[in-house]
């Protein structure tokens, strides 16, 4: 089959203020050019995923830059027989990825090319690498001596940095990697914050790399957040599946074990259940610092759901 659809991802951190006013018109747009996808639109920056034809995809992005005077973004590019999503979905939130607000005038680190990263490793230079993405993903393929915190989501990662940065030498370069490289610039921030010196993070992700210098000093493959799940290293679809319970990838592998049943649960399961638990106990202390701070501030005004959270723990609590 002949591969004409074109897709482009990409993201970028700068400031729109007004943010959720575009909205409206911009869903216009990409109704009218026939995209399927998703936009993130935010305070600071946004994140774009899209399938159409090469044409329309185009004329959107001049949109961007012309119409609205949108800074140029870096795309990663690919072609594919089928449109890898089932609907066009703008969304407006606070960022485009958790964690710490993003500082634009702040020196957040130092972006790696995927061929100066490759040459670091050719060298096999003395610096330190660390996989900021979800547990699930690291489990699909990793690069050769990057460590995993084990994280649920990105959001841990300062409790992470708590927990484990002091073993590492911040006078020594570290360069932090994430499927995209969006994760990668606030994971910069982190390091920043907790005294690390010489910080460096993958430009554009590992799948940047995968295009531009492919998969020397990789292992596995890549989970990707559409219909694919996942890619090796020349972005060819692997046999991922996810399963219908918990969303985790499973490979070949994982489906062979007695604890998977399909279409019921997987090896898994058990494991999800306990860190969304794990992770939804943490937002009920965090919603119920902020409303004892409420009670004694005139300042602060309080929108927690803590209520909603205790009745998702129960729920956990009674499968």
């Amino acid at each position: 089959m002949t591969k004409n659809i074109f897709n482009i991802s990409g993201y970028r951190f700068f400031s729109i203020a007004d943010a959720p006013s575009y909205r409206e018109a911009m869903l216009k747009k990409c109704e009218e050019l026939e995209l399927m996808g998703s936009i993130l639109l935010t305070p600071e920056g946004m994140n774009v995923m899209l399938a159409a034809s090469k044409e329309n995809i185009e004329s959107f992005k001049l949109y961007l830059t012309q119409e609205l005077r949108f800074p140029e973004i870096d795309y990663r590019e690919s072609w594919s027989e089928d449109v890898p999503y089932n609907r066009m979905l703008i969304k407006n939130k606070k960022k485009i990825i958790a964690g710490p607000e993003y500082r634009f005038d702040a020196d957040n680190g130092i972006p790696l090319t995927p061929q100066e990263f490759k040459q670091w490793l050719d060298e096999d230079r003395d610096i330190q690498i660390i996989d900021v993405r979800n547990d699930y993903e690291n489990r699909l393929g990793a690069f050769e001596k990057s460590e995993h915190f084990d994280m649920y989501n990105f959001n841990e990662l300062p409790e992470v940095a708590q927990n484990y940065f002091d073993k590492y030498d911040k006078s020594k370069p570290i360069v932090s990697i994430c499927t995209g490289g969006i994760k990668t610039e606030k994971a910069s921030m982190v390091l920043k914050d907790f005294g690390f010196k010489d910080v460096y993070f993958l430009q554009g992700g590992i799948i940047k790399y995968f295009e531009e210098v492919g998969g020397d000093h990789y292992k596995g493959g890549c989970f990707v957040f559409d219909r694919r799940v996942c890619v090796d290293s020349e972005l060819k679809e692997v046999e991922v599946d996810m399963c219908f319970a918990c969303r985790a990838p499973l490979t070949a592998e994982d489906k062979k074990s007695p604890l998977f049943v399909e279409n019921e649960f997987c090896p898994y399961c058990e494991q999800r259940k306990g860190q969304e638990k794990v992770a939804l106990q943490k937002r009920l202390a965090l919603a119920k610092k902020q409303e004892a701070s409420a009670d004694s501030s005139s300042t602060f005004t309080y929108q927690g759901t803590d209520q909603g959270v205790e009745n998702s723990i129960s729920s956990l609590n009674a499968e």
